[in-house]
């Protein structure tokens, strides 16, 4: 049951993604509209009606060039979130956060990070075109994705979760955990700039042609055209497969039980 007013959430979000492509075009960076934000605009023109976020994906080169510009240059009302902003976050990509409002899972109360209202921005990588190695690469991506959300399980409220969920990490050393997180992060990115037939978004470990990405196109969501893959009927077919296909009413929902606070900071909700 959402507890929050959806479309409103949904064009403050709106509002946000207007301000990054503006940012993006301004200093020569180039975003696509991904997931669920992608299929809003091909079925729906805008957002998908029961969606409660915005996702836009870069290449690696342009993520990183994103980042670093967002930590010099964005406006005062954002927050760049990544884990080095964010030293709780356990993310592999970043996210903007609006600072002075509010977008929690209550689940997640514990977990001490900003959590304003957010839009996803993903990373993605190249990968080997060697088959052998893209696997390894793809495994390793999933051990430094585990690893990595080690901070967000050990801070989740129910206890049974905490248990079930971090038993695996409870019996390595931390040394350990630290050594297995350096080799796993060097061997995912290690080819993350080097041109090639593949891609990998490190969110989803999702596998991809890179020749998706080759090209871009505008798409209308909502009231305004943004960029994205050229080839998006592609990438949403390996994604969602019959993506044109409504799910069943039962499973129209948004992104789990939240707290949504428009005017206060998300620190008046954490435990």
């Amino acid at each position: 049951m959402v507890s929050y007013d959806i479309r409103k959430l949904q064009l403050v979000q709106l509002e946000m993604l207007k301000d990054i492509d503006r940012i993006c075009k301004e200093n020569n960076i180039q975003y696509y509209i991904l997931y669920g934000t992608l299929l809003g605009a091909i079925r729906h023109e805008g957002f998908i009606p029961w969606d409660d976020d915005i996702d836009i994906g870069m290449l690696h080169n342009d993520f990183i060039k994103f980042n670093k510009l967002c930590e010099k240059k964005l406006p005062e009302k954002y927050f760049l979130q990544n884990e080095k902003t964010d030293k709780n976050f356990p993310r592999m990509w970043s996210k903007i956060r609006i600072n002075n409002t509010c977008n929690m899972e209550r689940e997640y109360r514990r977990l001490k990070v900003h959590y304003g209202i957010d839009m996803d921005v993903f990373d993605i990588i190249y990968l080997s075109d060697n088959l052998v190695f893209r696997n390894i690469q793809k495994a390793c991506a999933y051990i430094y994705r585990l690893l990595m959300f080690e901070k967000a399980h050990n801070a989740i409220d129910d206890e049974f979760k905490r248990s079930r969920d971090t038993k695996i990490y409870k019996i390595l050393p931390g040394f350990l955990k630290s050594w297995l997180l350096k080799l796993s992060k060097k061997i995912t990115y290690c080819t993350a700039s080097k041109k090639s037939n593949y891609v990998m978004d490190v969110s989803a470990i999702l596998i991809m042609d890179s020749g998706i990405f080759e090209k871009t196109k505008m798409l209308k969501f909502e009231d305004e055209e943004f960029f994205a893959p050229y080839k998006s009927e592609k990438f949403l077919e390996e994604y969602y497969g019959d993506y044109m296909t409504l799910p069943p009413e039962n499973e129209r929902t948004g992104h789990g039980d939240r707290i949504v606070d428009f005017e206060n900071s998300y620190e008046k909700y954490t435990l």
